[in-house]
């Protein structure tokens, strides 16, 4: 099987590489619970909508919450979770957390959201029930504005597997000084979409994590050779570096030429057949 890596560093003055922005409790391990709570630290829940009755449906925050994994070798256990603990949605519409960063949107800079998901095994998603990964920013007190979102569909062709989590990302252009979110802080919500024909069902999500920097994005494999797009700040030239052997340093890895971003994203396409394993590495021209 080809495998495609991608690294990304950057070499200007001063060795620059894309960092991981602290998410507080993006592994849903506060509070500890030795079963399942609806409490979650550093996580806002999104409030109740009207169409939801207490008195015949209970508490809506018992919507959302944290669930301890079950141990290793039982039928339920997830197997590549982050640490003991995970989240839980279930699948009614407006059901969702968010949290609002101390880091904010940097001009020049671009944000990969990454989150792992599946679907309870024992209250299984609908076919079709959909949950939308988002960053944003706020305007006035409470008006929350989308930089990049996924809308993420349960389907049993796709998630083929409940104790396997499966990576989802939103992935957000470099910030232009002239975006309304330019120093805005950071926002981040998971918030289910579903309609209420499809309602029914939990997601479990886990392992929230939020990288900046320029970015190599949306890479595929089309017969045989590797494509993939670049996103930064615009007018940046890039040298593009491959190697099949991650032990050499990058002086001795194949230069495929440069590319310049003029417009904030622009594509890349490696010719050379993939044999077994290919890595790429960005290195910024002077």
């Amino acid at each position: 099987m080809r495998k495609i890596s991608f690294l990304l560093v950057l070499f200007s003055a001063s060795l620059l590489q894309a960092q991981f922005i602290p998410v507080p409790n993006g592994s849903f391990e506060s509070p500890p619970t030795d079963f399942a709570s609806p409490s979650i630290a550093a996580w806002q829940k999104t409030p109740q909508p009207a169409y939801w009755d207490t008195t015949t449906d209970g508490a809506w925050t018992n919507l959302m919450g944290e669930f301890l994994n079950t141990s290793n070798g039982q039928p339920d256990h997830i197997i590549n979770i982050d640490g003991s603990q995970a989240a839980f949605f279930f699948s009614n519409p407006e059901v969702g957390v968010f949290q609002q960063l101390s880091n904010t949107f940097a001009v020049g800079k671009s944000y990969t959201l990454t989150v792992g998901l599946t679907t309870s095994s024992e209250e299984p998603l609908t076919q079709g029930a959909t949950l939308q990964l988002s960053l944003y920013y706020l305007s006035g007190v409470t008006n929350m504005n989308t930089v990049a979102m996924t809308t993420v569909t349960y389907d049993t062709n796709v998630f083929t597997n409940t104790a396997y989590l499966l990576d989802f990302q939103v992935n957000a252009p470099a910030v232009q000084a002239t975006d309304p979110w330019a120093g805005q802080p950071i926002g981040i919500q998971l918030l289910t979409t579903v309609s209420f024909a499809l309602a029914g069902g939990v997601w479990d999500a886990d392992n929230v994590r939020l990288t900046d920097g320029p970015a190599i994005l949306s890479p595929s494999v089309n017969k045989n050779q590797t494509s993939f797009t670049v996103s930064s700040y615009p007018g940046l030239v890039f040298n593009v570096l491959a190697t099949s052997d991650l032990s050499l340093p990058p002086a001795n890895w194949t230069s495929l030429g440069s590319i310049t971003n003029s417009t904030g994203q622009t594509n890349f396409t490696d010719v050379t057949p993939i044999q077994n394993q290919r890595f790429y590495l960005l290195q910024q021209a002077p």
